[in-house]
């Protein structure tokens, strides 16, 4: 699809389990998202009984839909209880993570400021967010 962005959010899965049901609901819940949120089969290694993550997987037009979806991941990591973890993935390659732990302490401003960075990181800005780690830039 021309002009469309494939955002991909790898979800760890853990003990408790729900964690992209979760964001998949938040995400579901946003007019301009809710038809566009995929869960799919994440790609098992040959000699791995399954995946330890989760994969959502959305495809948007740019503009006012990666503001949302920046907006409600940040919102929605906020929130989560424990170290909660997130990789998103744009069709590039390029990956970021974002933890819980790292977003719940900030204040309002900062938080406007990773949001703002967060959209345009995805909208395929080199520059990555300044309160998230690197994620690991190889594809597979």
């Amino acid at each position: 699809m021309v002009g469309m962005a494939t955002i991909t959010v790898l979800v760890p899965v853990d003990g408790a389990g729900g964690d992209a049901h979760s964001l998949r609901a938040w995400l579901a819940a946003e007019e301009e998202l809710g038809g566009h949120v995929r869960t799919e089969e994440p790609a098992v290694s040959s000699g791995y009984l399954g995946s330890l993550v989760e994969v959502l997987t959305l495809v948007l037009a740019p503009g006012g839909a990666l503001t949302i979806l920046s907006a409600t991941v940040i919102t929605w990591i906020r929130h989560r209880t424990g170290n909660t973890r997130i990789t998103i993935q744009r069709d590039d390659g390029a990956k970021i993570d974002i933890s819980a732990q790292r977003v719940r302490s900030l204040d309002a401003t900062v938080l406007s400021s990773l949001t703002s960075e967060l959209n345009k990181w995805l909208a395929g800005s080199p520059e990555r967010p300044s309160a998230v780690e690197q994620g690991d830039d190889t594809t597979g």
